[in-house]
């Protein structure tokens, strides 16, 4: 069976370098033996991926492997282990494949029905939602990103915009969790 990964992203104080990453070998290969080679390509193009999404000082934490890697893709100390000073990573708000909150009731503007009709692709609107709620904020400044992980905890209003076949979609959820509500910028 593949291994499923499913990462933490953690903020770094300091940067410790063990094992170094570099691109063209396989991160999957060391830490994953026996998978095939299809799905070590996937697996290295997820590290990579999530690597790209780090801040310069992040971390990426791999509950399975129970291991932590920094931008560069090294391998760093947990924390307490091999000069990793104890409560050392801060958890992130981001896990990505994670649901981070609840969205309630999910409604639609007649806006977006008609788009959604217009284009055949319910689809959309599920990978909106699933986007939404595992965290990944869209076509987002960063300040808003920032913003809308600090709402995550705080439990204030979450605010999503993603780009549909060259059209604005918004998705908004309440800060009480009761509804999420997706559509044009129009519609607001």
């Amino acid at each position: 069976m593949a291994a499923v990964l499913s990462p933490m992203l953690f903020r770094a104080n300091t940067t410790y370098t063990l094992a170094a990453y570099a691109p063209g070998e396989s991160w999957s290969r060391k830490y994953y033996p026996g998978l095939s080679d299809y799905q070590h390509d996937v697996n290295d193009a997820w590290f990579e991926q999530m690597l790209a999404l780090l801040k310069p000082d992040g971390i990426l934490g791999i509950p399975n492997l129970q291991k932590f890697f920094n931008k560069r893709g090294e391998e760093v100390p947990r924390s307490g282990e091999n000069g990793g000073s104890p409560g050392r990573y801060e958890a992130a708000m981001f896990t990505p494949g994670q649901p981070q909150f609840s969205l309630g009731q999910v409604v639609m503007t007649p806006g977006v029905q008609v788009l959604i009709e217009e284009a055949l692709d319910h689809q959309m609107l599920i990978g909106m939602l699933r986007r939404h709620q595992e965290g990944d904020w869209g076509d987002l400044g960063s300040e808003d990103k920032a913003a809308n992980d600090e709402a995550v905890e705080q439990g204030d209003r979450i605010f999503s915009m993603y780009n549909f076949k060259g059209t604005k979609v918004y998705v908004i959820t309440e800060w009480d969790r009761s509804v999420t509500t997706i559509l044009l910028p129009g519609d607001y």
